[in-house]
């Protein structure tokens, strides 16, 4: 649930002082240890490479609780792209988003050279080995007309053939101009919907299947071209190889430990007993990056910026890629180092303060993630554009918008169980990333960061961490 205190702050976010009633310095506390019945508990971990655990889509707008991933970086000859997947009881939905300067498609689309244009082909495999795979083209289709932008092709055993597969596309933009070098674009996007019919099934897959995808994005930036090289989901891809694809998995595994005993909480952040936490935001921070609407500028510079000794952090994303300015992650490196050894992981959350939003007049619910990413960034270098990619997500909680003039401050807590327990018996770092699949736009929340709160450190990032003895 979550924790509310009182906060006074000045928009311009030169100042903050927090009040709090109820809270004191607080290092450990008594838990009762939980239990799991879903199935997919103590699922180890992703160490390389990527797993995208699916939730099933539901609701009037499934595709905000999608599960996200995002690859590429962003400049006026590269492209970026958000990712949002998820599955119901008649087939797999991804809804891909490309930022992009210039659109360029096919006016008189040829099969052959789908993928010559502004394009994504999608890869999947529904066995480990990769023997059943299919690979998905679509096209960027201006109209309501996609006949001609998409194709299905088919592994044959030894090279792509292609199919009849049934699957749809549908895709959008946001451009001054298509087909023109003088035109500035945001972007586009595509949506493909995939029946598990067309993949010979008669139902979804089982909870815990795992299937394994990969994520072409092609880009042309003239009419004459040529295609520029594509960039890769997973980070390294061979598309030839499936051992080098990502991982599709049915499902959002939990964790469970085997200890009944009463374990101890411990509180990790920064300048609690000496600690260190790390945290840095990327993207458009809360002013979109002062670039929003400024054309060139945004792909030449936005994906640079960097946020160094910040004391907020902003969480924001929505569907419209011409707002993509104001899109921010979250990252946190947290060292478990200060916790007793040889002891068991019961429970782990991730623990933010929540004080402001952009335009609380029209805010709206932001479902905010948590995924697992390398521990390798700086904060004083770490941008959009150098800032690792997830490797798994790990869990989702609606952070509600406070409304204009509120002094409430709001705690919210991520479940990391699984990410604490692999970097606990690692004796490693734990890092993660916070990242919004919104749709409306406003939805920036903002958060305390290690370097803000002076007044009441207890509001920086924290890990609250649950041991027990083996």
């Amino acid at each position: 649930m979550p924790r509310y205190c009182a906060v006074f702050f000045a928009l311009s976010f030169t100042w903050m002082l927090f009040a709090c009633q109820g809270h004191g310095k607080s290092t450990s506390k008594e838990s009762d240890a939980g239990t799991d019945d879903t199935g997919l508990s103590n699922t180890p971990l992703a160490t390389s490479s990527a797993i995208v655990n699916m939730s099933r889509l539901e609701g009037d707008s499934p595709l905000l609780h999608a599960a996200l991933f995002w690859f590429g970086s962003l400049s006026l000859e590269s492209n970026y792209a958000d990712g949002r997947i998820g599955f119901d009881d008649t087939g797999l939905q991804l809804h891909l988003t490309a930022f992009d300067f210039k659109i360029w498609y096919d006016e008189n689309p040829s099969i052959e050279t789908l993928e010559q244009w502004d394009a994504f082909s999608v890869y999947l495999a529904s066995d480990t080995d990769g023997v059943n795979r299919m690979r998905f083209v679509g096209q960027f289709a201006y109209g309501n007309d996609s006949s001609g932008y998409q194709q299905a092709y088919a592994w044959n055993g030894s090279d792509w053939e292609t199919s009849s597969t049934s699957y749809t596309i549908e895709t959008g933009y946001r451009s001054s101009g298509l087909n023109r070098d003088d035109a500035e674009a945001s972007g586009w996007n595509l949506t493909l919907t995939v029946p598990y019919a067309s993949l010979g099934l008669s139902a979804a897959p089982d909870t815990g299947s795992e299937w394994h995808m990969a994520v072409l994005m092609h880009d042309r930036d003239s009419g004459d071209g040529p295609a520029l090289e594509p960039k890769g989901w997973p980070y390294g891809v061979d598309v030839d190889d499936p051992s080098s694809w990502g991982v599709l998995r049915f499902g959002m595994p939990t964790y469970s430990s085997s200890p009944s005993n009463t374990g101890t909480e411990y509180e990790i952040y920064e300048g609690l007993d000496g600690q260190h936490v790390v945290d840095a935001h990327v993207g458009g921070s809360s002013d979109c990056g002062g670039v929003l609407g400024t054309g060139e500028k945004k792909f030449s510079e936005w994906g640079d910026l960097n946020y160094a000794g910040s004391i907020f952090l902003n969480v924001q994303n929505q569907w419209d890629v011409a707002d993509s300015g104001c899109f921010s992650k979250v990252y946190l490196r947290f060292n478990l180092g200060a916790l007793p050894a040889d002891k068991v992981v019961q429970h782990a959350e991730l623990r933010m303060h929540h004080f402001g939003n952009s335009l609380p007049s029209e805010a709206p619910d932001s479902y905010i993630q948590v995924h697992t990413t390398a521990a390798q960034w700086d904060e004083q270098t770490i941008t959009w554009n150098n800032a690792p990619s997830a490797i798994e997500n790990l869990s989702g909680v609606v952070v509600q918008p406070l409304p204009a003039g509120s002094t409430d401050v709001v705690a919210y807590e991520w479940d990391a169980s699984r990410a604490v327990a692999a970097s606990y018996e690692e004796g490693s770092e734990v890092a993660l990333v916070l990242y919004s699949g919104d749709g409306p736009r406003h939805t920036g929340k903002y958060f305390t960061a290690s370097d803000g709160s002076d007044g009441n450190p207890f509001r920086r990032p924290a890990l609250l961490v649950t041991l027990a003895d083996p």
